[in-house]
């Protein structure tokens, strides 16, 4: 955008947290014999007042710009996180193709401080957002309440900012390559970029309008993901090598 104190390199996977909370299960590839979707779980990790908050507001603007998208509260348990879940019940018809209906349920939280949304290594809620991540069926049973649900097709993406040092405080040794820490993109920036402190907002506003429109578009987005040869040869060349 035009004046947000961020790095490009936050900007630019901002927009890809964006993009992924709107085509939700919509879209998919097929690999290693199943479907892929385009989910993540993207942590924006540097000093504060870098620009993180700023990015993740935008983004969760975004999402409420799109009735359709089923945006989390940034602060919940783990039960009241499934609980968001659970309400954004989706189901695609699309009878003119021909497709079977599709149903899922995506929710997409954009968090803009960790220490509020995980205020401890709270191992019920990284188990579930574990779970979560992988896209399978998802069930609960409570004994004292007898609540009995399964989501067939779960979907959660999320933008969350914090610091190294609540990282390094929240996460135990083991915690860093396996679970949930495997399935996040860590996205590290050390400074930030000072905006001018008066500019005009009148063009940031037509530049988020643009914004907005564009994602309007990409939602209506449905179907396989398909790749060139060239795009395919890359690919594999790059996985072979463990993803350089």
């Amino acid at each position: 955008a035009v004046n947000l104190p961020s790095t490009v390199l936050w900007r630019q996977w901002a927009a890809i947290a964006a993009i992924a909370g709107v085509l939700e299960r919509k879209v998919w590839t097929y690999t290693v014999g199943s479907n892929h979707y385009p989910n993540q779980f993207i942590w924006l990790i540097g000093p504060p007042a870098a620009g993180k908050t700023v990015l993740t507001s935008v983004v969760q603007d975004l999402w409420y710009g799109i009735k359709e998208i089923n945006v989390a509260p940034s602060s919940a348990s783990s039960a009241s996180f499934v609980d968001a879940l659970r309400a954004g019940e989706k189901r695609i018809v699309r009878p003119a193709e021909f497709v079977i209906p599709v149903q899922y349920n995506a929710v997409a939280a954009a968090i803009n401080e960790l220490g509020v949304f995980l205020q401890a290594y709270d191992n019920e809620m990284v188990a579930t957002l574990t779970d979560l991540y992988d896209g399978k069926r998802y069930g609960e049973r409570k004994r004292t309440s007898k609540i009995e649900y399964v989501l067939e097709a779960p979907c959660v993406n999320m933008l969350a900012g914090g610091t190294p040092s609540f990282l390094s405080d929240l996460l135990p040794p083991g915690a860093w390559d396996q679970g949930l820490m495997s399935r996040v993109m860590l996205i590290f920036q050390g400074g930030a970029i000072r905006p001018e402190l008066f500019s005009d907002n009148k063009s940031d506003k037509e530049f988020f309008k643009k914004l907005l429109e564009d994602l309007k578009r990409i939602n209506g987005a449905y179907g396989l993901i398909s790749f060139s040869p060239e795009a395919k040869a890359a690919i594999i060349a790059w996985d072979s090598l463990g993803g350089p």
